[in-house]
């Protein structure tokens, strides 16, 4: 019987311990312990998070999880963890009605029998809410009809709220480009470059818009204004009645330009005649070519017109012009000295083309029944001291900064100088000019 009874002592004994060991204490673990999310006000909820929850100890444990936000929510929100089992539960963030900012909440995980029960699990939500920033609304070009395209300007973009600011534009119209055209921006300044190109338009006044978006920005979309004036050039016809008559070869006659106006910029000019020319003959009773041209004697300007009947010629020369030393310093000058509209020259009547070893029989001679000086060119208005073909607030600013100073003094302008005889003096004679002139060119 000892030994029986022995053996039925050993498995109580093994039955009792097992029962110990299984009614144990229970240890709750629970992994992470914080969680962050991200989302941008008014946008889509942040994607769900996951806890794992189970029991180190040695039997089952119940447990629940219970948050103090009433922006979270558990699934499932209970349940039981086997021995050796683990649990896993999506911690979901509703961000609707929350506006920019940083929100906590607390999960508590509470385990029935646990000896570490609850636990607690940090939540931490950051809303974000980008905010476009932009260094102007309205930008101004101006060019004229003859003119290369204006200037790029620059439009600088910026994120002046939180988290990321992703942007694009668009424009509506075709002669407006913008390089480039998206970003994106963490409070960092992007500049975009603003390219104008008036090929084919004519004179007049054009808009576009710039419409930047930037989807989860509080304030997309902005709008920028883009606006070109275009200004024709006026055409300045000069008539010399000084020069027309009778001309013997060699003669000349002189004539002077007050156009009364001061230019901006000169795209063209010609000398238009009308006439008739005696041709002289060579040694071989030849008629000799002959023309009637104009020149500046002061200055590296010329122009050309050919007789004996009707005839234009622009700059450049001719080529076969090129070889004589009277005109050899004008080639490659430029119309600038005539941009405050004066000038004096000489009409000639000259047989370029006398060979000195074959002398005409008879000279040349004629009559010019008519003569004009003609000027493609863009007038400067009085008020545009800052040579952009139009008068407005930037002159007004840059008079404004020269105001009462004179000749020789810091911040002293000759630009600003514009009283009629200027002065030196940057006063009210000077303003009165700028008011005569306010909005030309608009």
């Amino acid at each position: 019987m000892r030994g029986k009874n022995g053996v039925l002592s050993v498995l109580a004994g093994v039955l009792c311990f097992g029962s110990a060991v299984l009614a144990g204490p229970q240890v709750l673990e629970v992994s992470p312990r914080y969680l962050e999310f991200t989302g941008y006000e008014g946008g889509a909820d942040p994607n769900a998070q996951v806890v794992s929850i189970w029991n180190s100890g040695p039997a089952n444990m119940d447990w629940t999880v219970t948050p103090d936000c009433n922006w979270v929510t558990v699934e499932p929100n209970s349940g039981t963890s086997w021995f050796g089992g683990v649990n896993k539960v999506n911690v979901i963030v509703d961000i609707s009605g929350l506006s920019e900012g940083h929100y906590s909440c607390q999960l508590t995980v509470t385990g029935l029998g646990a000896l570490n029960s609850p636990q607690i699990v940090d939540v931490n939500l950051f809303i974000y809410q980008p905010v476009i920033g932009i260094s102007s609304t309205e930008f101004e070009f101006a060019a004229n009809e003859e003119w290369l395209n204006p200037d790029d300007q620059i439009l600088s973009i910026s994120n002046i709220g939180t988290g990321t600011l992703n942007w694009k534009i668009v424009e509506d119209c075709n002669w407006l480009a913008v390089e480039p055209n998206t970003g994106s921006s963490l409070g960092e300044i992007d500049g975009v470059n603003i390219i104008v190109d008036i090929s084919g338009l004519s004179d007049g006044i054009y808009n576009c818009q710039l419409t930047i978006e930037a989807g989860m920005a509080a304030n997309s979309p902005q709008i920028v204004d883009v606006n070109l004036s275009i200004i024709g050039a006026a055409t300045y016809v000069v008539p010399l009645p000084g020069c027309l008559g009778y001309y013997s070869m060699g003669a000349s006659e002189p004539f002077t330009i007050n156009l009364g106006v001061e230019l901006l910029q000169i795209n063209e000019v010609r000398f238009t005649c009308a006439g008739t020319v005696t041709a002289g003959l060579d040694y071989w009773m030849e008629p000799i070519s002959d023309r009637f041209y104009a020149y500046f004697d002061t200055e590296p300007g010329y122009i050309i017109a050919v007789g004996p009947a009707v005839g234009e010629n622009t700059y450049p020369l001719p080529e076969y012009f090129s070889d004589n030393p009277r005109f050899e310093p004008m080639f490659g000058a430029t119309w600038d000295f005539l941009l405050d509209g004066q000038a004096d020259g000489l009409v000639v009547l000259s047989a370029l083309y006398f060979l000195p070893e074959f002398p005409p029989i008879s000279l040349p001679s004629g009559y010019l029944q008519a003569a004009s000086i003609e000027m493609n060119a863009l007038p400067l208005f009085g008020g545009d001291v800052d040579r952009s073909a139009e008068v407005d607030l930037v002159d007004f600013a840059v008079l404004g900064l020269a105001w009462g100073t004179t000749d020789g003094e810091s911040g002293y302008n000759v630009d600003c100088d514009i009283s009629e005889p200027s002065d030196g003096v940057i006063d009210s004679f000077d303003l009165a000019v700028f008011c005569e002139s306010w909005l030309a060119g608009l």
